[in-house]
C-alpha cells in the first residue's frame, strides 16, 4: 500500500531490501523514497517507466513508499555499484527516454571504500544506510544540485 510523503521523491538502486528499507526510513522528511531496484534490469525497466510518469509494472511488493502521484527525478546508487554498472544503468536508460531532468547520485568510490564490506545484518544495514544517507543528503543541499536541472552528481 502506497504511503504519502512530501519529501523529494527518490527512487534507490541498491543490492539488498534490508538496506534499502533502513534507508528509506532515515531519508524522511527530506526525501520519500517512492521505489527501489535491486538489480540492473530492474533499474532500467523501471527508471524508464517512471521518468514517463508510469508506474512500474511489478511494484506491489517494493519496499518504497509507492507513492507514485509524482516523478521521482532523484535517482541515488548505493554502494553495490561500481563506476561501470552505474554507467551502463545510466546510459541504457537514456536510450529509452528523455532523462534532461534527472539527478543521478553516484557513491564516490573513494568514500564507498572507507564505509567497509557490504552489511549482511539488521544492525549492519542500519549503520550503513546511516552512512549513505548522511552523505545523500549533504551532497542534496550543496547549491550545484538543487540548482541544476539534471546531471550526475558524486555523494
Amino acid at each position: 500500500m502506497a504511503t504519502t510523503n512530501s519529501g523529494i521523491p527518490l527512487v534507490v538502486i541498491g543490492r539488498n531490501p534490508g538496506t534499502a528499507q533502513a534507508v528509506r526510513r532515515l531519508m524522511v522528511p527530506e526525501f520519500d523514497v517512492v521505489h527501489a531496484c535491486f538489480s540492473p534490469e530492474q533499474a532500467i525497466a523501471d527508471i524508464s517507466r517512471l521518468a514517463q510518469g508510469l508506474k512500474p509494472l511489478d511494484y506491489h511488493e517494493n519496499v518504497g513508499s509507492q507513492n507514485y502521484s509524482r516523478i521521482p527525478n532523484n535517482i541515488a546508487f548505493g554502494g553495490g555499484y561500481d563506476h561501470e554498472a552505474i554507467e551502463a544503468i545510466k546510459t541504457a536508460v537514456d536510450k529509452q527516454v528523455d532523462t534532461t531532468g534527472l539527478l543521478w547520485l553516484w557513491p564516490d568510490a573513494e568514500k564507498r571504500v572507507q564505509g567497509g564490506p557490504p552489511p549482511t545484518t539488521p544492525e549492519q544495514f542500519e549503520s550503513y544506510a546511516s552512512g549513505v544517507v548522511a552523505r545523500i543528503k549533504e551532497r542534496a543541499c550543496q547549491s550545484d544540485f538543487k540548482e541544476s536541472q539534471g546531471g550526475v552528481f558524486y555523494y
